[in-house]
């Protein structure tokens, strides 16, 4: 029998935030290569991997301007 023991809900994924700025890290496909990293720091890695690196400032535009890009099927507001 559990006694006061903390329920965790493992169901849910749990969203992993840049060590700097604490915001969302997201996935990209860069150049045919799956990259983890945060947009606003600019710093990007190999998932798992230990090595980062920048995006050329021309490909970080780009991205942000991506993101800012309702997806299909959303609707402005």
């Amino acid at each position: 029998m559990l006694h006061n023991h903390p329920v965790k809900d493992h169901t849910k994924p749990r969203v992993q935030t840049c060590d700097h700025c604490h915001r969302p890290l997201v996935l990209i496909d860069y150049h045919e290569k799956l990259l983890k990293g945060c947009v606003s720091c600019n710093l990007w890695g190999r998932p798992g991997g230990r090595a980062w690196t920048h995006l050329p400032s021309h490909d970080l535009r780009t991205l942000e301007d991506t993101m800012r890009e309702p997806m299909r099927g959303e609707k402005l507001a």
